[in-house]
């Protein structure tokens, strides 16, 4: 077996990918890996085929299990970059549960970054890192950033065309006068 084969079924590496899936019940906007996700799926099957047969406990597992279970596929399928709404799919008689699996199968997009274990936890785009930010507000800054940068571009591009304009005219736009209608 290789060493791959071998992190698959490492009961530590398992414990803290199903404590990332109750971590992140209701994170529509991560990221799950492959191993995530099939291996939350698993835990999930198998604890429901064993407490599915005492009636009251297997339906209060039932319930508990599912929008957590639909959001972890979100979390999969924003890491194939699918649109979220593509769950629905399992609607489709027949060929829906096919084409969900196809679509949870996928490898990660290679456009994304890698989905990383850090400090005993498997982060999906909204944990935080060592300055305590998460990555969405890290994103959202970099958004900001990016907007004060184009505003700025912006801001330019309009004194240059008011520059030209002045030349053009012969006037200049910063220079004072008393009488405002003078021309």
């Amino acid at each position: 077996m290789s060493s791959d084969s071998n992190d698959l079924f490492d009961i530590e590496r398992i414990k803290r990918t199903y404590i990332w899936f109750w971590q992140h019940w209701n994170d529509t906007k991560g990221r799950a890996s492959i191993y995530q996700y099939w291996c939350c799926a698993a835990i999930n099957f198998i604890l429901s085929a064993i407490l599915g047969f005492i009636p009251f406990i297997g339906f209060i597992l039932s319930l508990a299990l599912i929008i957590p279970g639909i959001t972890l596929t979100i979390r999969r399928l924003n890491d194939t970059l699918k649109p979220w709404y593509y769950i629905f799919c399992a609607f489709i008689p027949i060929a829906g549960p096919i084409i969900m699996i196809y679509f949870l199968v996928q490898p990660t997009d290679p456009s994304l970054p890698p989905i990383e274990e850090n400090a005993g936890s498997l982060t999906s785009g909204t944990d935080s890192d060592s300055n305590g930010m998460s990555d969405n507000d890290l994103a959202h800054s970099m958004t900001l950033s990016d907007e004060k940068k184009e505003q700025s571009e912006q801001d330019d591009a309009l004194a240059k065309a008011n520059k030209e304009l002045d030349n053009f005219l012969g006037t200049d736009s910063k220079s004072s006068s008393d009488d405002p209608f003078k021309v």
